[in-house]
């Protein structure tokens, strides 16, 4: 899964809370670092068990 621009995050979560919890997520893979695709990555980290594997 990857994240989005954070303009849309509301929907985004909307959308991913309706077909798994957000606990259940253990891996996250950025394809990049612009913000159409990590624009809610630090929130979902926040919300699952993902870990991150950069400082």
């Amino acid at each position: 899964m990857t994240g989005v621009d954070e303009r849309i995050s509301d929907l985004f979560w909307k959308s991913l809370e309706s077909v798994v919890d957000p606990k259940e997520i253990t891996h996250v893979i950025a394809q990049h670092m612009e913000p159409d695709h990590s624009g809610t990555l630090k929130s979902v980290l926040k919300r699952s068990d993902a870990r991150s594997n950069w400082n």
